[in-house]
């Protein structure tokens, strides 16, 4: 038992130190040894975007009137690289960034290009460090070439096809798309790679055949909507997706939401309902052309057909509760003969002020043509 503990106790010096010597050469032996590590870079397109000290990016200047599809800004590519570890730590850990500035000559007809590239060929922010870390890679890198497409531009009429409502209104409400209207603009500008803005013009061509386009974000709406909705919409998002761009980028639009089945009672008032409010002696007298009434309508815009309050509205409602009038009063000693009036319509008879209350706030009371009710009155001349 004695001789093992001496066996850890004895000359601890030099052990520690040859312990210290071995883990030392072990780090060396490591950081020497070369090895393959993919690093990971983010894909830019933005000129104006300097990397400076940025790391693990690669801006792709395209050629005028070209984008990049492949990969496109916002996409991630890997480069491999070969070296020791200490190498590989000192290149990434600072500036490992590259930039290429595209150019290549295609005639009219081509509409897209692959540019073959090697990361060999890109310009790196750190180029001694980068040729040498890639020269001895012998695996095939994931970066072989870049595809651009052709900008093309397209001036889109808005619809209320290219909205998508996503959601539903409270069940005693529908939305009505039909009649949204688009606030500050009426059109777009579209722009982007060809081949995008070939299925885009595909896809907005189906308004035709009564299908949405899909061209805006969705219309989101919230659980129980009663009112008339006022989003702000962008282009959709698999457009953006696919390096279209839109102008302007914001749409306001206005969309209605009413009841699915409001109140209201059509009825056909006789000549002998209209009601006179005679004027003031000092106006002097009037005659009143004779009246031939059209059909009046009693609504409850925004409030359903089967509320308790809607159900009573019917003939006899009307006869006890309707009254017709013409406000001569309204007339003045200036006033000319020949001047039409309009036939108003009031409430009476409720022995509820809560029930009269609640019809004047919702009901509107009117003839279904407005020029039928206007009825001409005559000066008598004294």
């Amino acid at each position: 038992m004695n001789r093992i503990v001496n066996l850890f106790t004895s000359d601890v010096i030099r052990k520690a130190i040859a312990l210290c010597c071995a883990v030392f050469l072990w780090y060396q032996v490591q950081g020497s040894i070369s090895v393959d590590r993919q690093v990971k870079f983010g894909v830019t397109t933005l000129s104006q975007q300097g990397l400076g000290q940025n790391n693990f990016t690669l801006r792709v200047s395209p050629p005028a009137g070209w984008k990049l599809t492949a990969p496109s800004s916002g996409d991630t590519i890997s480069i491999w690289f070969r070296g020791s570890n200490s190498e590989l730590q000192n290149f990434t850990a600072r500036q490992c960034s590259a930039s290429i500035d595209v150019h290549f000559d295609a005639d009219n007809t081509q509409d897209r290009i692959d540019f073959i590239v090697s990361p060999g060929e890109l310009d790196w922010l750190r180029p001694g460090d980068a040729h040498y870390l890639l020269k001895d890679v012998n695996r095939s890198q994931p970066l072989q070439k870049l595809t651009f497409e052709r900008v093309t531009e397209n001036v889109h009429v808005l619809s209320y096809r290219d909205i998508a409502i996503v959601g539903d209104t409270a069940g005693t409400h529908i939305i009505d798309v039909e009649k949204s209207r688009f606030i500050n603009h009426s059109q777009v500008t579209l722009t982007g790679p060809k081949f995008a803005m070939d299925r885009l013009q595909l896809q907005l061509s189906s308004q035709s055949n009564g299908e949405l386009s899909r061209l805006l974000s969705p219309l989101r709406l919230a659980a129980n909507t009663r009112q008339d909705v006022h989003p702000r919409l962008h282009l959709a998002d698999e457009w953006e997706a696919a390096g279209i761009r839109m102008t302007p980028r914001q749409i306001d639009v206005s969309v209605p939401v009413r009841l699915r089945q409001s109140a209201k009672f059509v009825w056909l008032p006789s000549a002998t309902d209209l009601q006179i409010l005679q004027a003031d002696d000092n106006v002097g007298e009037w005659q009143v052309r004779p009246w031939e009434p059209t059909q009046w309508i009693a609504e409850l815009p925004d409030v359903s057909a089967t509320d308790a309050r809607a159900t009573v509205i019917n003939t006899q409602w009307i006869s006890d509760h309707v009254v017709l009038l013409l406000p001569l009063s309204n007339l003045s000693s200036d006033s000319f003969s020949g001047t039409s009036l309009m036939v108003q319509a009031t409430l009476i008879g409720f022995e509820n002020s809560d029930d009269l209350l609640f019809y004047q706030q919702n009901m509107r009371i009117r003839a279904i043509e407005p020029e039928d009710a206007m009825v001409t009155v005559l000066r008598i001349e004294q």
